[in-house]
């Protein structure tokens, strides 16, 4: 059952320099009437900062390419009422006259849905140039940040008002640059990587930079894989300490240059960089002692979830009865954003209203989409009762703080079940994809659709991963089964609340057991296809279920946590019956939380927190909740833990609901 009845300072960037390029540097500071996605934080590579946040004053519009380019291409800057243009999370420029460039180049970016990462390609055509780059946010103080000046933190900023001490800059970052060099006479080249970590107390600390570089004479440019000569160094340091103040450093410097080309005959060259500096602390976590802040004061309804937009700082409560409620500055904005309660029935149970995500693009396109099962009463509007569906609706045009009452269309409905095991999120991934957790149709041990879960061409039991870009039936490029194209894993009994490691982009999920374990499960960034086992499995366990037999093509993944429940058991979280799945803290604000995943429970009385480092689980440790205040209280019935636009994490909690942030006492 699941029971609803009742940053990171300045040194949270990589530096990446690539030969024959310097990367390009985009300023923005804008106000507009409603905020554009990612309006806040600052993301940069290498010395060439890539976006600013909104500043006030002053109040207008202002977006500038500044001129780091110059050693290839020597671009002049262009600012936003010349050659920039910027729609919601995609902002592109022309260059119309570079001095080294023979034709014009253009910049392209978009910032992810996480609001954390941006990514990029400058192209001149003409010449054969494409490179490609990624920046990370800074989330931490002012978020200026110079790599090549040693600075690692926000002097006279800090961190929520703190000092700057406070702000510990240790976050983990990845940051992957790849160019391809036009053809040229005579190149000479070198690269730059540069990375600093400052590992806490028992942590243990590796940075690994690899660099290659081949070169060979012909008609075009050859990838590296293919090239006559090749160079490949790779350097590794590993670094313990028992203080938190040990720091481990490595840099080499970088010139380019790129000669005009004189002759008919030259050289290609492609040149890839790749550096990962990674923070593991290998250890249970610690935690300090916490509380929650209301995000506003006066609560909604009973919720399941809540959610900002990309960008925005208003908050989206979805009341399991059939709304999503605004909170702005403080208060809930009247009336509901979406109000269609007859859409969804009365007396839900697990059923009812229970996720909403917004388009990477909502900013712009006014698109969102919600998972919810009707239940009894309901006008059949949403969805026939007892079907869990995902259904797009539309922003009115005429009044941003209001929907179109009427959905766009479906995107997918499961059909009828029973009235339990529904699923229940819907987030977009950090590749732009929409996902979605279903339910096994409810029953003990998956008895409405006997065999659905482990069969990948039903979508019961699953995680979808959707294009919804793309035409009916939805299915993202790259997902592993040709039976169903939506089915991206399996073998789940209710994953009600998942979410995605922002930094890792490890995807955790919470799966609701049955009567003996509750479980957390991780499919690791890039993996498709994996089996979680149920109902051949609960938990780590198998047989809870009789002799059900694991089926698709995958072995069992077993869970990284497995929470014994049953009578008699010894476990801390015994109490637990209905897991929320939760988040891995990235913030600024809590520096101790760095890296740590915190999970709940419905009814249970604990605070669930762990590290997944290496493949390895460290934890999970448990707090009481009752040492965990609230302004009324303490913290209870948790339904979701979200992580805001500012990187920091927030809980739904209270059959009054209220969105909360977790904060330090």
């Amino acid at each position: 059952m699941l029971g609803l009845a009742a940053p990171v300072g300045r040194s949270i960037a990589a530096t990446a320099t690539v030969a024959l390029v310097s990367l390009c540097a985009v300023a923005w500071a804008a106000s507009r009437p409603r905020p554009e996605p990612c309006d806040a934080g600052r993301y940069f590579v290498d010395d060439g900062v890539v976006l600013v946040d909104t500043g006030s004053p002053p109040p207008r519009d202002v977006l500038t390419v500044d001129d780091t380019l110059a050693t290839l291409s020597g671009c002049p800057p262009v600012t936003f009422k010349q050659r920039v243009k910027r729609s919601g999370s995609r902002i592109r420029a022309t260059f119309a006259t570079c001095a080294s460039l023979t034709g014009r180049a253009k910049l392209k970016v978009r910032i992810d849905s996480t609001c954390l990462t941006l990514r990029g390609i400058f192209r001149a055509r003409k010449d054969g140039i494409r490179t490609s780059f990624t920046a990370t946010r800074s989330t931490c103080g002012d978020g200026i940040f110079d790599p090549d000046g040693g600075e690692s933190c926000d002097a006279g900023e800090g961190c929520d008002g703190g000092a700057c001490a406070d702000c510990v800059c240790t976050a983990p970052t990845t940051t992957t640059t790849s160019t391809t060099v036009p053809p040229s006479s005579s190149t000479t080249s070198s690269s730059v990587t540069s990375s600093t970590v400052v590992p806490t107390s028992t942590s243990s600390t590796t940075a690994s930079t690899v660099t290659s570089t081949s070169t060979s004479s012909t008609s075009s440019t050859a990838p590296s894989s293919s090239t006559s000569t090749s160079t490949s160094t790779t350097s590794s340091t590993a670094v313990s300490s028992s203080t938190s103040s040990s720091t481990s450093t490595s840099t080499s410097t970088t010139s380019s240059t790129l000669l005009p080309s004189s002759t008919t005959t030259f050289t290609s060259t492609t040149t890839s960089i790749s550096l990962t500096t990674t923070t593991c602390i290998a250890q249970a976590p610690v935690l300090p002692a916490l509380r929650v802040v209301p995000v506003h004061t006066n609560p909604a309804g009973f919720a399941t979830f809540a959610t900002q937009p990309p960008g925005s700082s208003d908050w989206y409560v979805v009341e399991q009865r059939g709304r999503i409620v605004i909170v702005r500055g403080g208060s809930l904005v009247s009336p509901a954003f979406l109000d269609i309660q007859a859409a969804i029935g009365t007396n839900p149970g697990e059923r009812g209203l229970l996720s909403v995500a917004f388009h990477p693009d909502y900013a712009t396109n006014g698109r969102f989409f919600t998972m919810g099962t009707p239940a009894q009463g309901n006008d059949g509007s949403y969805a026939p009762t007892n079907a869990d569906a995902v259904v797009e609706w539309m922003r009115d045009p005429t009044d941003p703080d209001l929907a179109i009452p009427t959905k766009v269309r479906d995107i997918v409905s499961l059909g009828v079940s029973d009235d339990n095991h529904n699923g229940g999120t819907i987030a977009f991934g950090p590749d732009g994809y929409l996902y979605v957790g279903t339910g096994d149709g409810g029953g003990g041990c998956e008895s409405w659709l006997p065999g659905g879960v482990q069969d990948t061409s039903t979508l019961f039991g699953k995680v979808l991963r959707l294009d919804v870009d793309a035409p009916a039936p939805f299915g993202a490029p790259g997902n592993p089964f040709a039976n169903d194209p939506r089915v991206f894993h399996y073998g789940l009994r209710n994953p009600f609340r998942f979410g995605f490691d922002p930094l890792t982009h490890d995807l955790f999920i919470g799966d609701v057991g049955q009567d003996a374990y509750e479980e957390v499960s991780v499919a690791p960034a890039g993996a498709a296809g994996l089996n979680f086992g149920w109902p051949a499995f609960e938990g780590a366990v198998q047989g809870t279920c009789g002799s059900l037999p694991l089926g698709g093509p995958s072995p069992h993944t077993p869970p990284i946590v497995s929470i014994d429940r049953r009578p008699g058991s010894t476990s801390p979280f015994a109490d637990y019956i209905s897991i929320i799945g939760g988040s891995v803290y990235r913030g600024s604000a809590i520096p101790a939380l760095q890296g740590v995943f915190l999970f709940g429970d419905f009814f249970g009385a604990e605070l669930g927190a762990l590290r997944y480092c290496g493949g390895q689980v460290y934890g999970p440790v448990a707090v009481p909740l009752s040492q965990i205040p609230t302004p009324s209280g303490s913290l209870s019935t948790v339904t979701s833990f979200v992580q805001g636009n500012d990187g920091e994490l927030y809980v739904t909690y209270g059959s009054a609901t209220r969105v909360g942030r977790i904060a330090p006492q």
